[in-house]
């Protein structure tokens, strides 16, 4: 049995059929016959299309086809505005199968600051693009060099978490910033259990 609560808010991949053409995008609901992703990959989709799509939730990965039936906006899809929803029909049985990778979480209303020894990075807090039990996202108003160590004071879900961070990437967007994702080096162990829990199914 499917535990669709347990695919909110995390990342999915989806595979156009005709042209094998990926996009990815986060679950915004998920029911037995139909579902909703908010795209952040840039393309066009077409309503009438069909997708393989793989799901990465908390407990389980699900794979699956569905059919593009509807979208919030039509052309391109692109994180620059926050993606597009797109609405999709399941046309086939749902396979569960055990976590094919450590499941990550769009932003629920979280912030950090972070910090390079003691200066501060970020003037006012910045949200937390994508969360993982070993990482995380976001976009910082300068460049920090990949390598580089970096302290991060979250305000979570679970409460506030310190952390310290190594800065894997560092890509600047146009007027937006860097976008910069970082792999958790260490953090203590109520911290750890605070960001843990945000990875646990509700309920």
């Amino acid at each position: 049995m499917v535990a669709y609560d347990t695919f909110l808010n995390t990342r999915a991949r989806l595979q156009r059929v005709s042209d094998g053409l990926v996009f990815h995008g986060w679950v915004e609901s998920f029911e037995e016959r139909d579902v909703t992703f908010r795209i952040v990959s840039e393309g066009e989709m077409m309503d009438g299309e069909d997708f393989f799509v793989h799901a990465c939730g908390l407990e389980s990965d699900a794979k699956f086809v569905a059919k593009l039936v509807n979208q919030l906006k039509a052309g391109i899809a692109g994180e620059s505005d926050g993606g597009s929803l797109a609405v999709f029909d399941v046309l086939s049985e749902i396979r569960l199968s055990p976590p094919s990778a450590d499941p990550r979480l769009a932003n629920q209303d979280m912030s950090a600051s972070f910090y390079h020894g003691e200066e501060l990075l970020t003037p006012e807090p910045v949200e937390l693009r994508d969360v993982s039990l070993k990482g995380l996202s976001t976009l910082i108003p300068v460049a920090v060099t990949v390598g580089s160590s970096v302290r991060v004071h979250a305000n979570t879900l679970a409460g506030f978490v310190d952390m310290t961070v190594e800065v894997r990437n560092c890509t600047e967007v146009k007027d937006k910033g860097f976008r910069v994702g970082c792999l958790i080096l260490s953090m203590h162990r109520i911290d750890e259990l605070r960001w843990r829990s945000l990875f646990r199914p509700s309920g």
